[in-house]
C-alpha cells in the first residue's frame, strides 16, 4: 500500500499494482511526452482531487490488468484549475486499452475526460458519475469494450464546437448499459 502521491516526469511505461490511499497520479511530462501507465488490480482513492491526472504530455495510454478502482473526492482542494472536474482527467490524447476492468466512482463531477482525443480499444468499465461519466473535447472513439454507466448528466459526450472535424462520438463496437439524466 503506497501513502504518497505519484509523479511522473518523464516518458515511458509505468506499472501500477496495489493501493494507494488518499493519493493520485500525476503525469507532468515534456509536450511531446508518451506515458504508458498498466493498471494492475490497482486501487487509487483520492478523497482532495482527482485519482490520475495528465497535466502534460503527448499521448497517454491506460492498459487495464485484473480488476481496478478509481474513486475521487466529493470536493476538489484549491490547488486545482476549475477546469479539473473528472476522476481521470487528462490533457493529452488518451487511449484505454486491455482485458481488464475499471470501475471508477466520480463522486465530483465527471468520470474520464481527456481535453483531447479519446478512445477506448478494449476493456470492461463500470462508471458512476456526479455529471458526465465520460468526456472527450475533441472526439470519443469507441473501438470495443463493456460499458455499464450510471450519470446524473451525459453518459458519453464530446464538446469541441470551434474545431471543424472535431467534436464527434463515434462507436464501432461494444457492449452498453447506460442509465443517464441527461436533459
Amino acid at each position: 500500500r503506497l501513502s504518497t502521491s505519484i509523479e511522473i516526469t518523464k516518458s515511458g511505461v509505468y506499472h501500477l499494482t496495489g493501493e494507494l490511499e488518499n493519493g493520485s497520479v500525476t503525469i507532468k511530462t515534456p509536450s511531446n511526452g508518451e506515458v504508458k501507465l498498466i493498471l494492475d488490480n490497482v486501487t487509487i482513492k483520492n478523497s482532495s482531487g482527482p485519482a490520475i491526472i495528465c497535466a502534460s504530455a503527448d499521448d497517454l495510454v491506460i492498459e487495464l490488468i485484473g480488476e481496478n478502482y478509481l474513486a475521487d473526492g466529493e470536493t476538489y482542494n484549491q490547488g486545482y484549475d476549475a477546469d479539473i472536474t473528472g476522476t481521470i482527467y487528462s490533457k493529452a490524447d488518451t487511449i484505454f486499452q486491455g482485458d481488464g476492468s475499471l470501475v471508477l466512482d466520480a463522486n465530483y463531477q465527471d468520470g474520464i475526460i481527456s481535453k483531447d482525443d479519446l478512445k477506448f480499444i478494449s476493456g470492461t468499465y463500470d462508471i458512476s458519475a456526479n455529471d458526465d461519466a465520460i468526456r472527450g473535447k475533441d472526439s470519443v472513439y469507441v473501438v470495443n469494450g463493456d460499458f455499464t454507466v450510471l450519470a446524473n448528466s451525459d453518459g458519453i459526450k464530446s464538446t469541441n464546437d470551434q474545431d471543424q472535424g472535431k467534436g464527434f462520438v463515434l462507436i464501432e463496437n461494444g457492449n452498453f448499459n447506460f442509465k443517464t439524466s441527461a436533459k
